[in-house]
């Protein structure tokens, strides 16, 4: 079996720099083992000797968007046309043609539903392959709420309705689709493919002699459901447990944007500390009693989730943040889910105090991702899709 993998925008071999690049450096890797697979990215591939794939195409592709007001209303003002809010680019189209033409491939593999569409993928859908990850019509959705014009929040209200029309005949056509979220390959007939925690390492059992009353969290500030959930989570929880308990920490790693730097704000808050991006984040971990998840939109699934319970730490979450991980994991036994602001105070005060407890959590939760979440079982599950 030979396989051509297509990386549009994301250098999958610097995948210290976020998520995204992560999974797409997993999917690589697990389908090294199995298959050959040729590599074409249309942007720098450098480190690409880390795995053993064959780049058959590395260099920068420009996007050629027209950023232009009647532009950004098209999707909405052609709503029929898919190729109007999924835009072709003429460029990578035809290098994707030229390869597919070189070398007879029995998949063709890329990731996001927008960037398959860049690369003409449909028409090579009897073999085609698409990791979904973040729904389009999802990251409509976000747009519109963030908004700030009403203008914007209409448009892309309008082209998340339209997006997920076309998204869903998009799916029906291709060979396959896989999915992080577990609920969203049961809707849209994909595949479950989990997101897995890149790395490998643990944490020593949490020890409280050791620690602080420290809360965790970690995760792209750059990114709004992440920034917004944490001015949510100050406002609206941290606040009510500082007043109960007035020596907790509250400990923010992740990587910033400029024109979005809360730090002031955040930092009004009592014995809170914003750390920016951190080299040795295992460390952070180790510090902390409790890793939070207060996100209340998006895309996807939270892979911060898995991420602390790989690094044998309690995780208490809000509801939306747990979506997709419901037939995996148990609340109260492998995290702890909040449904409202008043019982996320009350879960964070008892893991924040009861080491017993807390130590349980972060036992279950740790095994549980060791039996559904391994490299090992991701591989495997790769393997089983083709």
């Amino acid at each position: 079996m030979k396989i051509l993998f297509i990386s549009p925008h994301l250098n999958s071999f610097k995948a210290v720099k976020g998520g995204a690049e992560q999974r797409t450096y997993l999917i690589l890797k697990a389908l090294s083992q199995f298959t050959e697979v040729d590599f074409a990215a249309f942007h720098s591939a450098e480190g690409f000797d880390s795995l053993p794939v064959n780049v058959v195409y590395e260099k920068t592709v420009a996007d050629n968007l027209n950023h232009s007001k009647l532009r950004k209303w098209l999707p909405v003002l052609q709503f029929w046309n898919k190729g109007k809010i999924f835009p072709v680019n003429k460029n990578k189209a035809e290098i994707v043609e030229n390869l597919v033409k070189k070398t007879k491939y029995d998949y063709i593999f890329t990731r996001y539903i927008i960037k398959a569409m860049e690369c003409d993928f449909l028409r090579y859908a009897e073999k085609t392959i698409i990791d979904v990850d973040d729904l389009p019509s999802d990251y409509y959705s976000i747009l519109s709420e963030n908004s700030k014009s009403r203008s914007g929040r209409i448009r892309y209200f309008l082209m998340s309705k339209i997006a997920l029309f076309h998204q869903k005949q998009i799916i029906k056509k291709v060979k396959k689709t896989t999915f992080p979220n577990f609920d969203a390959a049961k809707i849209f007939g994909g595949a479950y493919l989990p997101n897995i925690p890149f790395y490998e390492q643990t944490c020593p059992k949490i020890d409280f002699s050791q620690t602080k009353k420290r809360i965790f969290f970690v995760g792209g500030l750059w990114y709004e459901p992440n920034y917004l959930g944490i001015n949510y989570f100050l406002k609206n929880i941290y606040q009510k447990l500082v007043e109960k308990m007035p020596d907790v920490e509250f400990f923010i790693a992740g990587k910033m944007d400029k024109n979005n730097d809360f730090t002031n704000e955040w930092e009004s808050y009592k014995n809170v500390q914003i750390a920016g991006f951190v080299e040795d984040i295992q460390k952070e971990y180790e510090k902390s009693r409790v890793v939070v998840v207060p996100i209340y939109q998006g895309a996807g699934t939270n892979i911060k989730l898995v991420e602390a319970m790989q690094m044998q730490r309690a995780c208490a979450a809000s509801e939306f943040a747990t979506r997709g991980f419901s037939a995996f994991f148990t609340d109260r036994k492998d995290y702890c889910v909040a449904h409202c602001d008043e019982e996320f105070v009350q879960i964070l005060e008892q893991l924040l105090t009861d080491e017993n407890f807390n130590q349980k959590i972060a036992e279950n939760g740790w095994q549980t991702v060791q039996q559904h979440f391994s490299f090992e079982s991701f591989a495997k599950k790769l393997r089983e899709i083709f």
